[in-house]
């Protein structure tokens, strides 16, 4: 950590009612992300001469002979292949120290005894933050009406072929892609939270939350993790231009509602009924307790891409790109087709279909994070069952149930997020949805001594 990470923090709260029922809290803080060593490895495993790297695509002529090759693909690479010879290389601007700014300001009010309610905003800035990109594609330039342009023709099986230099079309044409990280990106944030909080008294409690927010940055991946995030590209479109990445951060879920609860059934002794009983009775209908915790929340963004062949030959990526004067489909909520049902892609034309590839050269037209996934909702339920064996000791039986509607919580498209193949085709599979984000209904049953 340097010296100069200057972290002021300060916080105020505030009874403006002088009776202990009513809180303002607010408060401001600077807090720096430490540089650390993985920031500056770079996957020299993935380059050369560790390793050798080749895409191919198996609806463009020839490489769809290779491919059929597999698992014994790459021993068809010669010395003269492009794997070869333009080997990919891992590298890192000169980092800068990235830090983030949080404020935050709470209302809380008690509406009874045990009862209160709160009401919180809250939001953020990062600065400098790390943004990933292949540099070392063609140039590109900026026009007048501030369209990105690589200045490339289609053509030879079916790619995109640079004519300023159809032999020298990288930046730098001894090595390929050339994956670099720099410290240039931003991210905002602005949350509002409603809260509703009984604490436990008379045999009950619950609590109730709704979030509404919204995060916008550059890119919110940055290693290619499957774990770090699912729905959004980690390389950068276009890494002369950040502002053209600007979108909906991969993890901004707008909507989110929870609630939950625990009861306690008033039987047994001291309970409203039954307070006299005692003896087995007591023990089989005193003790029980009902819990449960429900889930909601809107489906996270997704980052739609199209065809990269269509920028440049050797771009990837790259952002979707939706017909002049076509609206975003509505999500059809299908499985088989998120966006657009799994049956009417399997025959769709080019005509109805409302994605289209861009104009030789220039970038898609879609925001990042343009789309958005299935929500979820999960609903998790337990009881329990108290017997007392002594003064210090008892027994507790368990039951509890995950999911236990079995509701099946879909995560958004993994693969299936490109309009186009490089080959110029429709993606039949566009917006099919392989993965669950939660489990099955789950159940657990467990016995506990308390002493």
């Amino acid at each position: 950590p340097s010296l100069k990470n200057f972290s002021p923090r300060n916080g105020f709260a505030w009874d403006p009612s002088g009776e202990g029922k009513f809180s303002v809290r607010g408060g401001f803080g600077l807090f720096h992300s430490q540089i650390l060593s993985w920031c500056c490895t770079s996957a020299f495993f993935r380059s050369t001469p560790y390793a050798i790297r080749a895409e191919f695509d198996d609806d463009r002529p020839g490489d769809k002979e290779i491919i059929n090759m597999f698992p014994r693909a790459l021993d068809q690479l010669s010395s003269t292949a492009g794997a070869v010879l333009e080997p990919p290389l891992f590298t890192m601007s000169q980092p800068k120290q990235p830090y983030l700014m949080q404020w935050s300001l709470t209302l809380q009010r008690e509406l009874m005894g045990d009862m209160a309610v709160t009401a919180t905003y809250s939001g953020s800035r990062g600065v400098k933050l790390p943004r990933v990109a292949d540099v070392n594609r063609p140039v590109a330039t900026r026009g007048a009406d501030g369209l990105w342009r690589y200045h490339c023709d289609s053509t030879g099986r079916g790619n995109t072929v640079c004519t300023q230099d159809a032999d020298k079309r990288r930046a730098n044409t001894s090595y390929g892609s050339i994956t670099n990280r720099v410290w240039d990106g931003t991210s905002d944030y602005h949350g509002l939270r409603l809260g509703l909080r009984k604490r436990f008294s008379a045999g009950h409690m619950f609590q109730i939350s709704y979030n509404w927010q919204k995060g916008m940055d550059e890119g919110s991946s940055i290693a290619g993790s499957p774990r770090e995030s699912f729905n959004d590209a980690w390389l950068s479109p276009n890494h002369l231009d950040r502002h053209s990445d600007r979108g909906l951060s991969s993890f901004n879920l707008v909507q989110a509602f929870s609630a939950n609860g625990a009861l306690e059934l008033p039987f047994g002794p001291g309970r409203r009924f039954g307070s006299g009983s005692d003896g087995i009775l007591a023990k089989v209908f005193g003790g029980w307790q009902l819990n449960g915790i429900v889930q909601m929340n809107s489906g996270p963004p997704l980052n739609i891409e199209g065809n990269p062949a269509r920028t440049c030959s050797v771009c990837n990526n790259i952002l979707g790109n939706i017909k002049d004067g076509e609206q975003f489909p509505k999500n059809a909520e299908d499985p088989n087709g998120w966006f657009i049902s799994g049956d009417k892609m399997k025959t769709i034309t080019d005509e109805e279909f409302p994605f289209t590839q861009p104009t030789p050269g220039r970038l898609g037209n879609l925001a990042r994070n343009a789309g958005t996934g299935p929500g979820i909702i999960n609903v998790d339920f337990s009881f329990l069952k108290d017997i007392t064996l002594t003064e210090d000791t008892r027994i507790q039986f368990r039951a509890e149930f995950f999911n236990v509607f079995n509701r099946t919580n879909f995560q958004g498209p993994v693969r299936a997020r490109a309009t186009h193949s490089r080959g110029g085709t429709i993606t039949r599979t566009f917006g099919e949805l392989v993965q669950t984000a939660t489990t099955a209904r789950q159940i657990q049953f467990a016995v506990k001594v308390l002493f």
